[in-house]
């Protein structure tokens, strides 16, 4: 992969600002090559681009300077000198050996952490996120207070004894005369409404 590829890449996981850095590091970076030099370190590069929006040196080796450091990096490669991006000892990216797929690894890297940030923005650490598929207020889905003990009322023993009821076994309630006080299933709808509203 081509420093041109690099920066290609780099451009579509960053925003624009950023750009502007990047075609200033590649410039810089690009007449080093140009004069036969093989000095691409960060301090360098820094140095030689002060004046043509090039970040200061410890800006580059921030965290937030890792597009800049690949970028200086993808030019130091093919003159055999690599410059160890700064990382956790357990980096496993590191430890791949072909370059262009660690490169590859790096950018679908920042791409990740492009995404995880826009998500963090949208969507708070520990916020917890229901669906409701319902339709209309949510009032209108839920059961108030006053509502609930209605409906518990009608399942309780006070009531059942108070109106001589008997539960049948498809769930609906009779008087001890064998009249229909509720239809079937009236007690697995009260008990549902119960749980769910």
């Amino acid at each position: 992969m081509t420093p041109q590829d690099t920066l290609d890449n780099l451009k579509k996981t960053t925003n624009q600002r950023c750009h502007r850095t990047l075609d200033a590091i590649y410039d810089v970076c690009l007449k080093q090559q140009e004069s036969g030099s093989n000095d691409f370190t960060v301090s360098t590069i820094a140095k030689v681009g002060a004046t043509q929006g090039v970040p200061r040196a410890q800006s580059i080796r921030n965290k937030t300077g890792e597009s800049y450091r690949i970028l200086i990096d993808s030019f130091s490669m093919p003159n055999g000198k690599k410059i160890k991006l700064q990382s956790k000892k357990d980096d496993w990216i590191e430890k791949i050996q072909d370059w262009d797929t660690k490169l590859l690894v790096r950018l679908q890297e920042a791409k990740l952490k492009k995404a995880e940030n826009i998500i963090k923005e949208y969507v708070p650490i520990n916020t917890v996120i229901q669906v409701n598929d319902f339709h209309g207020e949510k009032s209108l889905r839920t059961l108030s207070k006053v509502e609930k003990r209605a409906l518990e009322h009608i399942l309780s023993p006070e009531f059942i004894e108070k109106f001589n009821l008997i539960k049948g076994e498809n769930g609906e309630m009779e008087t001890i005369d064998g009249e229909q006080m509720f239809k079937v299933a009236t007690i697995g709808a009260i008990q549902k409404a119960l749980e769910f509203l």
